[in-house]
């Protein structure tokens, strides 16, 4: 267990935040991981980035050798986001984070659930001058019965406004199924279309 994340989620409560969950869809945590844990997270990103596994296991998607030298500004073309998925099962920092009980029952809290467990794990990768995402909700791109998922967004570097940081449309969990999003939506020019329709 990371007493990092101890310390950051025990000194609110979970309750309170459930209300807030419920009416406007999200809550926000600042500082959940400390700087110094966020600064070692993405040291580990960069030798998973670089096929060092210290599990001996591989991510279940890495970005290609071509994407990372475009995106370091080392090769031609346009830079796009990245990710990496199932981060947890290659480097054991990311699996204390990303596996944490402390985050579960948040998580559980929040859904009103008796407990939680991880789906899967994305390491998003946004370099400066790549398009933005879609607004859209995360539950299509599961196929679970019920369809209940709470996604946690843990940023590892400072971010601002000028930087295109994940937004949140408050009370979009309400929509209903038409505003859902796709797939085929999800790198779309027109990134608020969705939202903007609603």
């Amino acid at each position: 267990m990371l007493p990092e994340i101890t310390d950051a989620v025990e000194g609110c409560s979970a309750d309170a935040f459930r209300s807030d969950f419920e009416q406007r869809g999200f809550v926000i945590l600042q500082d959940l991981l400390p700087p110094s844990l966020c600064d070692s997270l993405n040291t580990r990103l960069d030798r998973v980035l670089a096929g060092e596994y210290d599990t001996g296991v591989p991510p279940q998607k890495t970005p290609g050798a071509k994407e990372l030298r475009r995106n370091l500004g080392r090769g031609g073309g346009k830079k796009h986001t990245l990710r990496v998925v199932d981060i947890w099962k290659c480097d054991s920092l990311f699996e204390k984070v990303v596996c944490s009980p402390i985050l579960g029952k948040l998580a559980a809290t929040l859904g009103g659930w008796a407990g939680a467990r991880v789906a899967e794990d994305q390491v998003w990768i946004k370099p400066p001058g790549a398009g933005p995402l879609v607004f859209h909700r995360d539950s299509p791109y599961f196929d679970f019965v019920p369809d209940d998922v709470i996604t946690v967004w843990i940023a590892l570097d400072a971010v601002n406004p000028e930087l295109g940081p994940l937004e949140y449309a408050e009370g979009s969990h309400r929509w209903g199924e038409d505003r859902r999003g796709t797939a085929h939506q999800f790198f779309d020019v027109d990134h608020r279309k969705l939202m903007d329709d609603a």
